[in-house]
């Protein structure tokens, strides 16, 4: 079974419902819809499961402090908590599904290497030659990012 499914199964819907439920759940809280850049997303150090369900995401706090600027608006998520280094904030913990239920609501710009992630990834070409992807980039966007996969960025035009 591809891992694109995989993870789906096990909260027992398939990806594309959880994301449109992500969406309606987003819009119900009236969040607005914001462009970033896909280089602006801060990198996920680490997602904490418990079992196969993942609960919370770590960020690096730079990371996400950027992030934030970017957006230009106070930020929806509230940190569970903060990891600290040499007295400074090195990571920021959050709510898997509230980070996540936010990215979802943002407009993405930009573009990923999709022969990389394909190359990369087998289950997401699969997935695509089957036709319940559009592309690559849809998979990064909406499950490759937050389950920390690795994806090659275009350069902005």
């Amino acid at each position: 079974m591809a891992m694109v499914e995989a993870d789906a199964q096990a909260a027992g819907l398939d990806w594309k419902r959880r994301q449109r439920d992500m969406v309606d759940k987003a819009v119900g809280a009236k969040i607005a819809r914001k462009t970033v850049p896909i280089a602006v997303l801060p990198t996920i150090v680490d997602v904490l499961a418990v079992g196969e369900a993942p609960v919370f995401v770590i960020l690096g706090y730079r990371d996400l402090i950027r992030f934030i600027a970017q957006l230009g608006y106070e930020f929806p998520c509230s940190p569970v908590s903060t990891i600290d280094y040499a007295d400074e904030h090195a990571f920021v913990i959050l709510s898997y599904e509230e980070f996540r239920a936010f990215i979802v609501t943002l407009d993405v710009t930009g573009d990923i290497d999709e022969e990389h992630y394909t190359k990369t990834h087998a289950d997401v070409r699969a997935e695509i030659d089957r036709g319940a992807l559009r592309n690559a980039r849809e998979h990064y966007l909406f499950g490759g990012y937050m389950s920390q996969r690795s994806a090659r960025l275009k350069p902005a035009r």
